[in-house]
């Protein structure tokens, strides 16, 4: 994705600042999100190679949401009671790249929350989280990194809500991040043309009540959107 600053300048006045020395206005630079253009950015407005990342560093944070990076998330849980907790974390990025952990039982997490029909669904034993999961402090950490200035969606943010809560309560780390609904996306699609978008997404990636699977499927659902437009 490429994000012309001049685009977004009239909506952001903060963007439109000026280096002291060449009068350039920098809100005529296009900042690429692999950050490579590092040269030509100092030959445009006078800065060393430094000076130019740490400027478009400096502006990538005062980008809107709209012009950063995208991630698809799901969780997956010990049921949907109201002191279930989350067992399996899954994400991603616009660009394809995708990731789940497991997430091994918190000490305060009931034995209670346990619901074999949510098991029957996901296909997690707490057997194998207590084996193969990760402690909820690290997949905090994890998270909030991974999502650092990324705009968040899911397809079920209150629940997904209620159980990144119960995560980061149980781990004693603050969330960094918010979730956005995904529907909001297709909120103006007529719907048949919807109806036809999931379909394809269905063929292309359908759902298995497993975090990759599913948030592939949303990922579907966006690129054929987004295809659309």
């Amino acid at each position: 994705m490429r994000v012309d600053l001049g685009d977004v300048a009239g909506a952001h006045p903060s963007l439109v600042v000026e280096d002291g020395r060449t009068g350039l206005g920098v809100a005529e630079i296009a900042v690429h999100d692999a950050m490579a253009p590092h040269q030509q950015f100092a030959e445009g407005v006078g800065f060393t190679k430094a000076q130019a990342k740490r400027r478009i560093l400096e502006l990538a944070k005062l980008l809107p949401a709209t012009a950063r990076k995208l991630v698809f998330i799901d969780l997956e849980a010990s049921g949907l009671g109201s002191k279930s907790w989350p067992v399996e974390v899954g994400w991603t990025f616009e660009n394809g790249e995708t990731q789940s952990l497991l997430i091994r039982p918190h000490d305060s997490w009931t034995e209670e929350a346990w619901d074999a029909q949510a098991e029957a669904l996901h296909g997690l034993s707490r057997a194998r989280l207590e084996e193969e999961g990760i402690e909820a402090r690290a997949v905090c950490m994890a998270l909030n990194e991974a999502f650092d200035g990324a705009r968040v969606y899911s397809d079920a943010p209150d629940w997904d809500g209620f159980w990144f809560y119960r995560l980061f309560q149980a781990a004693g780390v603050r969330q960094q991040f918010s979730l956005r609904d995904f529907y909001d996306v297709f909120k103006n699609m007529p719907a048949d043309q919807l109806d036809a978008i999931v379909e394809k997404a269905n063929e292309r990636a359908p759902r298995a009540h497993r975090a990759i699977p599913d948030v592939l499927h949303m990922r579907a659902l966006y690129d054929l959107a987004a295809a659309k437009n």
